[in-house]
């Protein structure tokens, strides 16, 4: 459909992401008051310091990402 499914947290202990684990294994956490959803068709984030994320199993650092759709980015053949 062209749009990213964007879903943010707030930064929470490690004992507190545990502890809603269970709640994201049943996909109830869109209705975490820390948790905010939204669509966009391009996101970018900056940061002062290096951000460091795993692209297709590959990972990486960064300070500023910038990331969007390719239409017809994509061959399926079957």
């Amino acid at each position: 459909d062209g749009w990213l499914d964007i879903v943010t947290a707030d930064a929470m202990s490690p004992l507190k992401r545990l502890n809603y684990l269970p709640v994201i294994e049943k996909g109830k956490h869109l209705n975490l008051s820390c948790v905010i959803d939204f669509q966009a068709r391009r996101l970018v984030i900056e940061s002062e310091s290096t951000i460091e994320y795993h692209t297709d199993g590959e990972y990486r650092e960064a300070e500023r990402l910038d990331i969007g759709i390719r239409k017809a980015s994509f061959l399926f053949r079957y």
